[in-house]
């Protein structure tokens, strides 16, 4: 089965939780590498405290009283779960710890790599003061709006390029190709009679003349559901 999500949801772990814990696999992979993993760990208090000192840098400059109004907006928030721990992850684990499932990060460490060096620009004041001059964002709404887009296009058996206009990314074909592999070779090891593969929801999708996750497993007919 393959459970597609919004990430960085602000209701995507409640989601999740209830999805896992209905259905109740033996098995869980989560679209995310071990590196990056490692790299979140030994990092997000880091750059946390680095994200804090630029607030109350960017509040002196605003001559706020403090940086508390900046915390609030949508823009900080989504800056602080992307250095964090991915939910998806947090979620699989406490599943699999409680109902004594097998766990697996399958996702590329070579690609994570080079999307995780620009957490360090992320969190800088220069950023900050780019972010927090725009529009705040609505995280919620972004996530309703991806679901809606995705429950209209996973609703249909195949996209062409009007339907999904994206650019292909050989880098993204790699990782596909990486996580197809891994989840294979898990359900292999595991024999179990229910393995749920957790990620975004654009893998999920079967892209004319693409092959994309779904496409690369489809022999094995994975039920496809959007959380």
């Amino acid at each position: 089965m393959l459970a597609g999500v919004v990430h960085r949801d602000p209701e995507g772990p409640d989601r999740l939780w209830t999805f896992l814990a209905t259905r109740r696999p033996q098995g869980v992979s989560v679209e995310l590498s071990k590196y990056s993993l490692s790299f979140r760990r030994a990092n997000r208090e880091r750059l946390g405290q680095v994200l804090d000192e630029n607030l109350k840098e960017l509040a002196r400059q605003r001559k706020l009283d403090g940086p508390e109004p900046l915390e609030v907006t949508g823009h900080v928030r989504s800056m602080r779960r992307a250095i964090g721990i991915p939910y998806e992850y947090e979620v699989a684990a406490s599943y699999c710890r409680r109902y004594d499932a097998q766990r697996e990060l399958v996702d590329l460490s070579r690609t994570s790599r080079d999307r995780l060096e620009e957490l360090e620009e992320l969190t800088s004041l220069a950023n900050l003061t780019t972010l927090l001059a725009r529009p705040d964002l609505d995280r919620a709404a972004e996530a309703r709006r991806q679901r809606a887009v995705a429950k209209r296009l996973l609703a249909k058996k195949s996209l062409d390029s009007t339907d999904w206009p994206v650019a292909p990314d050989p880098d993204a074909a790699t990782r596909e190709m990486h996580m197809e592999r891994q989840i294979r070779q898990a359900i292999n090891r595991s024999r179990c009679s229910l393995w749920i593969h957790v990620g975004g929801w654009e893998h999920l999708l079967a892209v004319e003349g693409r092959p994309t996750l779904y496409t690369r497993l489809v022999e094995m007919s994975p039920q496809r559901l959007l959380i």
